[in-house]
């Protein structure tokens, strides 16, 4: 549990948003949403792999996309000299 020590003559709002600070950094909130609801081991499991799977595709596509781009230039490049 992150713990702040308000300062003198520190106003609430300014240590209530410190406070918020360190939990949102914590992950207090995102841990307490995680733990609402039991979830079995193989649905922890699954959902792991499944969001494992969707980064993998998603930096795969990124470089995909980086490397057509970089192709493209080339080309590019290559027809103005040329031409």
């Amino acid at each position: 549990m992150p713990v702040i020590k308000v300062r003198e003559n520190e106003p609430f709002d300014v240590a209530l948003r410190r406070f918020k600070r360190s939990c949102e950094k914590a992950g207090v909130l995102a841990e307490v949403r995680r733990r609402e609801f039991y979830e079995k081991p193989t649905t922890e499991r699954k959902r792991a792999k499944a969001s494992a799977v969707k980064t993998s595709r998603e930096e795969t596509g990124s470089r995909k996309t980086h490397a057509a781009l970089v192709c493209t230039n080339l080309l590019r490049a290559k027809a103005l000299n040329s031409g």
